[in-house]
């Protein structure tokens, strides 16, 4: 008689050797202490920790081990990025491009994805030195900073504990409510935002242009069956109106052409349009076909908004 044994397992977090790990670089920066460099950093990745299920790595435990003179375009290069990946023991970079203009910084910020090398801009926004509204801003921006579906989410119950370095811990109840609109204090460049706001503008153009055309050919229409009436189609031409009427018609016909050629390059631009925005991040998913034939222009868009 045997005995078997079962053993079930427990699923849970993942283990930090299988998170993803993140590293903040603070790099370049313009009038900006290293204080105030170090602190930005701070405050964003312990806010991050509360939005993202990953390790995200800030402070001197990332600045200690970056080489001493870092190239000012090192995210534009896949091997800068990759020798800074290596070194901080990271799997995704986030550089943070620090300015401080008056009594504001700016960040701007850009990720990098070390396997793929792939990088992306993400959100700018400015910071001043009052601490609750830079903590509303910080808030506000830490879950824009890395791109959909890069990084597990956290889950709403999780709780983040004190992190090494000396970084803030920042639990669920104790941040400040997200500002509504656009944030007083600093101004967000999104560029999926902007992608899709043109996208959807090319497709009104496209629409409008449409409609104007196909109005146009039914006055084409028209002209010929009045052609028809009066007899033009028979060489008939009472006092010169066949005339009029072809000129007419053909002044119709090179607008409506026009029209819809433009309708169709509309529609076009706002595809490739729609699909950087996706691309950007933007929260448009969905499929866009364009049919050119020789009766018009067709344009069909689809899915989740």
């Amino acid at each position: 008689m045997g005995l078997l044994t079962v053993m079930f397992a427990i699923a849970g977090p993942a283990s930090a050797a299988d998170r993803t790990r993140v590293a903040l670089v603070v790099h370049p920066v313009v009038n900006v202490s290293e204080v105030d460099s170090k602190k930005v950093a701070l405050e964003l990745a312990a806010a991050m920790r509360t939005r993202y299920d990953a390790e995200i790595l800030a402070g001197d435990g990332v600045r200690n081990k970056l080489p001493s003179k870092l190239a000012e375009d090192c995210v534009s290069d896949p091997y800068c990025v990759g020798q800074v990946g290596d070194r901080v023991g990271a799997d995704q970079l986030l550089f943070l491009v620090l300015v401080r203009a008056g009594d504001k910084i700016q960040v701007d910020a850009t990720w990098a994805e070390l396997v793929s090398g792939r990088t992306m801009p993400r959100d700018a926004f400015e910071i001043g030195d009052d601490s609750a509204q830079r903590a509303a801003i910080v808030a506000e921006m830490a879950p824009l900073m890395l791109p959909r579906g890069t990084v597990p989410l956290r889950g709403a119950a999780g709780a983040v504990t004190a992190q090494p370095d000396g970084q803030i811990d920042v639990r669920p109840e104790h941040r400040l409510p997200e500002v509504p609109g656009s944030s007083p204090w600093g101004t967000v460049d999104s560029p999926a935002l902007g992608l899709e706001t043109a996208a959807w503008a090319s497709a009104g153009v496209s629409a409008v242009a449409l409609g104007v055309g196909v109005a146009v050919i039914l006055g084409g229409l028209a002209d010929y069956a009045e052609q028809l009436e009066i007899g033009c189609v028979n060489q008939v031409e009472p006092e010169g109106r066949c005339a009029t009427i072809d000129d007419r018609f053909a002044t119709r016909s090179t607008v409506a052409n026009m029209l819809l050629l433009g309708s169709g390059l509309a529609a076009a631009t706002s595809v490739a349009l729609f699909a950087a925005a996706a691309e950007a991040g933007a929260g448009v998913d969905g499929v866009a076909s364009v049919a050119v034939t020789d009766d018009g222009v067709g344009l069909a868009w689809g899915g989740r908004f």
